[in-house]
């Protein structure tokens, strides 16, 4: 799996460190627009340094373009924002449902079913959604250890969404580089919740490795892939490339269990997941092979050393 105990631990730990520093000069500049601009209750927010980093960037990007209409919204959004939190092995993470405060990168998500959900627009958290993480996690732990860890040392909060379709099986999901150690999704069907998970925390970990390495020859450059109808930037595609080579490892592992009962019961379509992303995967390594230029000699070992070539 993508990424080893060695290089998890250095890059989620020096990002902590980089987010905290960050954080500091920032609530020190904003500390200037304090009284003015009534930014208390920003200060005042008891959560994870993610969240603040968010918010405090919000914030003092809105002051210099001297919008002040948006500042209070942004406040009044914080306000009406209701954060929960359970502990998982130890690990705190939080919740929140107010999407108007993240409305800006919601609208910049890309998926392939983007028009066909919808996110209500409410504070409340259903029950039964938390019941479903943590049912999956649970899960998660026990299977495929290995990938419980990569969550817990990367993830610090879920935003729930809801969409459109009443199938069980139907999962959204999606990230952003704009809001750290933080993942989007839907889901009642377990198996595929951690199949989210799996996939947008690597999305999170690859966005905390490109704060400090670049990775990319040409960022900007479009290439055609085996996911998307249309060209996709290099950086999407080196993305896809690590994602499914960690779903091909996390459905194998599945395979592979003889006792847990929600995996027997789901053998067949555990066996279906794991030939899409084998066929995807094989594609995907023939594009890399045909773009390997694109990208830095830091991203080629990246992809040597944890066996994707």
């Amino acid at each position: 799996m993508f990424p080893s105990n060695k290089l998890l631990l250095e890059v989620t730990s020096k990002f902590s460190s980089n987010t905290k520093k960050e954080n500091l000069v920032l609530l020190k500049e904003l500390d200037k627009y304090s009284k003015s601009l009534k930014l208390n209750r920003a200060f005042r927010i008891d959560n994870n340094i993610f969240i603040k980093n968010y918010l405090y960037k919000n914030l003092f990007y809105l002051i210099k373009k001297n919008r002040k209409k948006n500042i209070l919204s942004l406040l009044k959004n914080l306000i009406d924002t209701e954060f929960k939190s359970f502990l998982h092995k130890g690990k705190k993470i939080t919740f929140f449902r107010n999407h108007k405060l993240l409305q800006s990168d919601i609208n910049q998500a890309y998926h392939p079913d983007i028009e066909n959900f919808y996110l209500k627009r409410t504070k409340n958290i259903n029950i039964n959604y938390i019941k479903n993480i943590n049912n999956a996690l649970i899960f998660l732990n026990l299977n495929a250890k290995k990938f419980s860890i990569f969550f817990l040392k990367t993830i610090s909060n879920i935003v729930p969404i809801d969409i459109s379709s009443l199938d069980v099986n139907k999962n959204i999901s999606f990230s952003s580089r704009n809001i750290s150690s933080t993942i989007f999704f839907s889901g009642k069907n377990v198996i595929l919740i951690c199949e989210s998970i799996i996939h947008e925390t690597t999305h999170n970990f690859l966005f905390m490795i490109e704060k400090f390495e670049n990775l990319y020859v040409n960022e900007n450059k479009k290439i055609k892939t085996s996911l998307r109808t249309d060209k996709r930037p290099i950086s999407g595609f080196f993305h896809q490339l690590i994602v499914l080579h960690n779903l091909r490892n996390f459905y194998e592992i599945l395979l592979n269990n003889q006792s847990d009962k929600l995996i027997l019961k789901n053998k067949k379509n555990i066996l279906k997941r794991k030939r899409l992303m084998d066929k995807d995967f094989k594609y995907s390594l023939k594009i890399y092979k045909k773009n390997k230029n694109l990208l830095s000699d830091k991203a080629i070992n990246l992809l040597k050393i944890h066996n994707i070539k």
